[in-house]
C-alpha cells in the first residue's frame, strides 16, 4: 500500500472518530442538561473552555442543538465564533486590599501610618 493511500486512510479513520467523540459529548451534555436542569448553552460554552478538540463547532444553533460545522476559530465556526465565551480576570478580593504602610521598614511600627494603627488595633493572642 502507497504511503499516500495510508494518509488518506488514516485521515478518513481520524474524521470519523472526531465526528463520533463530538456526537457522544453533544449527547452526554445534552443528558447533564435534562438531568440537572443546567442549561445546555452554558455546558457548553464550558466544554469550550477545555483542551479538547473535536474538530466540530461548539456553537449552538437556533434550536438549541450544537452547530454540525467545522470549527476554524478556536472550537466554533465562523457563525458562532462570537459564542466563545470571555474569559475575564477576577479582581483581587476587598478583604486582600487594606491600608498600606506609608513607611519603610524598619521600624516595624509608626504612629500615624495606615497599616501599623490597624495592626494596633487588631486583638491580640496572649499565647
Amino acid at each position: 500500500m502507497s504511503k499516500e493511500m495510508e494518509q488518506t486512510i488514516m485521515q478518513a479513520v481520524e474524521t470519523e472518530v472526531d465526528r463520533r467523540v463530538s456526537d457522544r459529548l453533544a449527547a452526554v451534555l445534552q443528558h447533564i442538561s435534562k438531568t440537572y436542569r443546567i442549561s445546555y448553552d452554558r455546558l457548553m460554552k464550558e466544554a469550550a473552555t477545555l483542551e479538547v478538540s473535536t474538530g466540530q463547532c461548539l456553537g449552538l444553533i437556533g434550536s438549541g442543538k450544537r452547530c454540525t460545522r467545522h470549527a476554524r476559530f478556536d472550537g466554533y465556526c465562523k457563525s458562532h465564533r462570537d459564542q466563545k465565551p470571555v474569559v475575564r480576570m477576577k479582581e483581587e478580593a476587598a478583604f486582600l486590599v487594606g491600608p498600606v504602610h506609608t513607611h519603610t521598614l524598619p521600624p516595624f511600627f509608626l504612629a500615624g501610618c495606615p497599616a501599623c494603627e490597624k495592626m494596633s488595633s487588631l486583638p491580640r493572642l496572649n499565647i
